[in-house]
């Protein structure tokens, strides 16, 4: 993904295609809360879309953090304890 987003225009096919997987991703798993709903496994007022964007935007973000270098403890950590990277937690 983050080498989509930096793809110069000669490449911008290279970027749609990432950025339509990545979007076909998040709606799959839309779909799937959405079903989790029906079902009752998560609250009848849950945003399946919504749900799905805050999923992919923390494994987006902990894919940049992985890239950069971070031990995969502490990655394992912040999924255990959100909080346990933030100051004054």
């Amino acid at each position: 993904m983050q080498g989509g987003t930096a793809c110069g225009t000669e490449n911008s096919a290279i970027a749609e295609f990432l950025a339509a997987s990545r979007l076909g991703g998040e709606a799959a798993l839309a779909a799937r809360f959405a079903r989790a709903v029906d079902e009752g496994d998560l609250p009848p007022d849950a945003d399946p879309a919504t749900l799905a964007r805050f999923l992919s935007v923390v494994t987006e973000g902990h894919a940049v953090h992985a890239a950069a270098g971070v031990p995969r403890g502490q990655l394992e950590q912040w999924v255990d304890n959100p909080s346990s990277g933030c100051p004054g937690q």
